[in-house]
């Protein structure tokens, strides 16, 4: 999705997205404990930047924890909305390939559901110098080859639809991380997302979902998973 669809759709709606949708739902029950518990962890009591922090969603749970918090989105339309949510949010128009702050300006950056629409290289390059030395960078994105998103991306190619997000896998995005300097502390792939025609989703969806989570559960991740959390860190001078 690009700037352009941000700022021409209902913020409002996105933000409220997974009320209404079978798979956005079970997506949002399943991942937000898993986020904001790594977040928390992370942000408290350290300088954050909420990278692509759209509606305020992430922004709103970790300024209760963090020293200080900044958040950036290329979207006035969804930096409107999160100004309106949150009166003292301090929150900037801008780039993730090309970020206004200093050197070393942020001990954690995270940054969720945004890695799709953005040139990887140059965001993580923006954020390793952005990151003090040992700071932490925390990516939720989804994965090339989930059991929803390679099915929905292929019929989209097939139907010559074109589409602004770039689905990497599990190793490509460590090879950019690698690439970038950082070190891979842990990475989560456990969701139970596949693809279930509209009507079946309606009716058994989310039972599908959560059966496809357990089955996995016993294994380090499923390769399947929609969506990928990287928790990577910026070497510390020795």
């Amino acid at each position: 999705m690009s700037q352009s669809t941000y700022d021409n759709q209902s913020a409002d709606r996105y933000h409220h997205r997974f009320e209404a949708i079978v798979f956005e739902k079970y997506q949002h029950d399943f991942w937000t404990p898993i986020i904001e518990a790594e977040l928390i962890q992370y942000c408290t009591s350290r300088i954050t930047l909420d990278l692509g922090c759209g509606t305020g969603l992430y922004y709103k749970l970790v300024m209760a924890h963090a020293k200080k918090i900044t958040g950036i989105d290329a979207s006035e339309n969804m930096l409107s909305y999160c100004r309106k949510e949150i009166p003292e949010a301090n929150v900037v128009h801008g780039s993730a390939e090309s970020m206004p702050f200093d050197d070393a300006s942020f001990e954690t950056v995270f940054s969720i559901g945004m890695f799709q629409y953005v040139d990887v290289s140059k965001t993580l390059s923006e954020c390793h110098r952005i990151l003090k030395p040992g700071g932490s960078l925390i990516i939720e994105t989804s994965n090339r080859w989930g059991g929803r998103k390679m099915i929905t991306h292929t019929r989209a190619q097939l139907k010559g639809r074109t589409h602004s997000a770039h689905y990497y896998s599990r190793g490509k995005l460590i090879r950019f991380f690698k690439s970038a300097g950082f070190s891979i502390e842990r990475i989560i792939m456990k969701d139970g997302l596949i693809f279930l025609p509209h009507f079946i989703e309606k009716i058994i969806g989310d039972r599908v979902y959560k059966l496809i989570e357990r089955i996995f559960k016993p294994f380090p991740y499923n390769p399947f998973s929609q969506n990928m959390v990287f928790i990577v860190r910026k070497a510390s001078i020795s």
